[in-house]
């Protein structure tokens, strides 16, 4: 068990990077997307832990030093990962946005280090930062236990769909499919 929302989302910060490296190291397209859908469920699960556990946290403290800058990388990152997510696998133009998507991630991630985790730390009492990470938890799952694919993954494209505003009810591309 975590015992702090800062550790917890450290870890998952980790565990993101190094995926991230490995899809970049890749020397095959199929193996790529294998780990694509591995980073897929592991963003996803962030996305969602930060979306529905950390931001109601920050506005209890009334966003006190929230940087509006960290704000708008994450909702960046979280419409290029849906619009990612709805692409046709494997392509150029999915190829090309996988590999911003890696950027982009990288670049958040480092400003959740930077910026997010010490005010997390400064601004949150102990108890409110384990109660955050028992909140998290159930996102960030997979810190507990390796990923199973595709589990999760169809889930991560139909609401990318919604939130990009196309059809809900189109089955998602599979890298079964596209290989």
């Amino acid at each position: 068990m975590h015992h702090d929302i800062v550790v917890l989302l450290d870890e998952d910060h980790g565990r993101l990077k190094e995926l991230s490296r490995q899809v970049r190291a890749c020397p095959h397209p199929a193996k790529a997307l294998n780990r694509f859908d591995e980073f897929a469920l592991v963003l996803g699960g962030h996305v969602n832990a930060v979306r529905k556990v950390v931001y109601p946290g920050l506005k209890a403290i009334g966003w006190k030093d929230v940087s509006s800058v960290l704000l708008l990388g994450h909702v960046k990152l979280t419409r290029q990962f849906a619009e990612l997510l709805t692409l046709r696998k494997p392509s150029g133009v999915f190829a090309e946005g996988l590999n911003d998507l890696l950027d982009a991630t990288g670049h958040v991630i480092e400003r959740e280090r930077r910026d997010l985790l010490p005010l997390l730390r400064d601004h949150l009492t102990p108890a409110v930062r384990v109660a955050m990470a028992v909140d998290a938890a159930q996102y960030l799952a997979h810190l507990e236990r390796p990923l199973q694919r595709p589990v999760g993954l169809r889930d991560w494209v139909l609401e990318a769909r919604l939130l990009l505003g196309g059809p809900a009810g189109v089955e998602p591309p599979t890298s079964e499919a596209a290989g």
